[in-house]
């Protein structure tokens, strides 16, 4: 997951799109994207008479109507109804801002050319050729296929922060669920393990010192290893095998078998991803103090360990992702 959100990181447009410190020039190229489409526009109205007219005042004017509703609809009508899934609403609202962009830019058309006395061309809406309502309607469609566009723009970026969000708290569940479960070493079954190994360091002192080891190993890997983001999947096998086996030191009545293909690579999974699914089952077999046999099986596809966990009375599976470093 961390590798995931690092490559996210390492991707230019992903940043471009996503980070709060390049939104100086997502406004920067938002802005020169809208002066080519009014820069387009001017030189459609007004080619043939550019030399009658001050070209700047009608730049700013057509500029200042399309950042104008372009602003209203990234400020008040995408937060306010697209972001809350308000989209009648908001379809309706982004119509009628269509209408009033080419509205207003037929009023600063008209006035143009009665202002400088300047006769209108052949693609002005009010040319003796063009056809006043398909003029009308093709210019909202245009004006609104932009507007949709910046729209779909915005919704992507919202979507992938609502997805980046899902992830970190997913993440911070898992960690929470692996805080809970490092704090799970119970103080009996800590005192079971030192009494036996007390036992045995009279009659059998090689034995305590196996069951001193594994003890030592367990917690070590609890205490650190299992505190990283990533753990080797033998060395969650072997955790495995030390608890069961001082599960088994205390306990006669608990048999268990751990198979696994051979370990040729190196695979990483989260720590303790296996470790719910065997206390699960030794908390029943705790609870009704009868014989119990766990069969503990590992297979490794291509991109994830399939682990299942059989007992007396029930098998369980779980698949676990494995993650490349």
């Amino acid at each position: 997951m961390q590798r995931e959100q690092n490559n996210n990181n390492n991707n230019l447009l992903y940043q471009l799109l996503i980070e709060p410190r390049f939104r100086f020039i997502r406004h920067i190229i938002l802005f020169c994207v809208v002066c080519l489409i009014v820069l387009n526009q001017f030189l459609l109205a007004y080619s043939e008479v550019v030399n009658q007219i001050n070209p700047l005042p009608v730049l700013i004017g057509y500029l200042s109507v399309y950042l104008f509703f372009i602003y209203l609809n990234l400020y008040v009508l995408i937060p306010k109804l697209l972001i809350k899934s308000k989209y009648l609403y908001y379809l309706i609202a982004l119509l009628m801002t269509a209408i009033s962009i080419t509205i207003a830019d037929i009023c600063i058309e008209y006035f143009i050319h009665r202002y400088y006395g300047i006769p209108f061309n052949r693609f002005s809406f009010f040319s003796l050729r063009s056809i006043p309502f398909v003029e009308l309607l093709s210019d909202i469609l245009l004006t609104s296929i932009l507007l949709i566009g910046i729209s779909i723009t915005v919704f992507f970026k919202n979507w992938l922060l609502s997805m980046e969000r899902e992830k970190a708290l997913k993440k911070d569940k898992l960690y929470t669920q692996l805080d809970v479960l490092k704090e799970r070493v119970a103080p009996s079954f800590l005192l079971n393990v030192l009494y036996k190994a007390g036992e045995s360091t009279k009659s059998t002192p090689a034995t305590s010192s196996k069951i001193l080891l594994k003890l030592s190993r367990l917690l070590r890997y609890q205490l650190y290893d299992s505190s990283r983001d990533v753990v080797l999947l033998r060395s969650e096998i072997n955790f495995l095998s030390d608890y069961l086996s001082l599960e088994n030191s205390c306990n006669e009545n608990l048999n268990y078998i751990i198979t696994y293909p051979p370990l040729e690579k190196n695979y990483f999974v989260p720590p303790l991803s296996f470790v719910p699914i065997v206390e699960d089952a030794l908390d029943t077999f705790r609870e009704q103090k009868d014989d119990l046999l766990i069969e503990l099986k590992f297979a490794i596809t291509d991109n994830c360990v399939i682990f299942t966990c059989k007992d007396n009375k029930r098998e369980t599976v779980h698949r676990c992702n494995l993650i490349k470093i």
